[in-house]
């Protein structure tokens, strides 16, 4: 088993190291380069956007989301987080990022405690392939720093990695997104996935977002079994002058093993 898992991530490894190193062979150099995509919604609710910072652009952003289980079958009643994301430009196809999460859990049972405290974050990573006014495809990396109490359950026990290829399509005056992706650890890999559409509306921009998680199917001795969730999320996204926009969305659960409904608002601003 051990070796199967090493393979796994060796495979992903070579991909992220061999697109790095094609990559120059897929974009054109800056003098002849077209403009790029622009964005109608540079982040997304639940799952990775394709989209890069300009060279020595900064993305400040502030999100908030709450989902809500069914305490009849769940051991949570709820789950809140208040994530802080920074992304840095370092250069027009090179993006380096910091997630830190404020985590809480409330639990469904009355003898069990509920925790909160600051959970796991992470270093992001992401690598433009192609980036033109119809097309963006992008590689990504994001490493877990273990910051968050693994006893309380606000980190993960073991070191993960996530590697995801992300693309965006113009169809139309709309702009549709997909991407793939893999945590992995030691001992289980999940894998996740993410489709969204984000059109003009008026003054503002809608988005409808599929997001979902797919368990490793492997036991592992003294832990309990993964489960795949399922959402589905239409949410709205308002400008803020030039540079800042604000976007809410509720994600409502489509299988017994998501939550029943949520909350989800971010805030981003851009600026060099």
């Amino acid at each position: 088993m051990k070796k199967y898992i090493v393979g796994k991530k060796l495979y992903y490894v070579i991909a992220i190291v061999v697109g790095f190193t094609l990559s120059p062979l897929c974009i054109a150099d800056d003098d002849d380069n077209e403009e790029g995509m622009s964005p109608l919604s540079q982040e997304l609710f639940l799952g990775e956007s394709p989209f890069v910072q300009e060279q020595g652009e900064v993305q400040f952003g502030v999100g908030f989301g709450r989902l809500d289980f069914d305490e009849a079958t769940s051991e949570l009643k709820s789950e809140t987080d208040l994530t802080f994301e920074f992304e840095y430009g370092i250069t027009d196809a090179f993006t380096i990022g910091l997630e830190i999460p404020y985590v809480a859990f409330e639990a469904a049972e009355i003898d069990e405690e509920d925790q909160s405290g600051l959970g796991d974050a992470g270093i992001t990573l992401l690598y433009g392939l192609i980036n033109d006014e119809e097309f963006v495809l992008t590689l990504g990396a994001e490493f877990n720093l273990r910051t968050g109490d693994e006893d309380k359950g606000l980190g993960e026990k073991e070191s993960e990695w996530e590697p995801s290829i992300s693309m965006a399509s113009q169809i139309g005056a709309a702009q549709f997104m997909l991407s793939i992706g893999a945590e992995i650890s030691d001992d289980e890999t999940e894998k996740f996935y993410t489709a969204a559409l984000s059109f003009p509306m008026g003054e503002m921009v809608g988005i409808v977002e599929t997001y979902g998680t797919m368990a490793d199917d492997t036991v592992v001795p003294g832990e309990e079994l993964e489960e795949d969730t399922s959402y589905i999320t239409p949410g709205l996204l308002w400008e803020i002058g030039d540079e800042a926009e604000f976007q809410i969305g509720i994600p409502v659960g489509l299988n017994d093993d998501s939550a029943d409904i949520g909350f989800v608002a971010k805030w981003n601003i851009e600026f060099e």
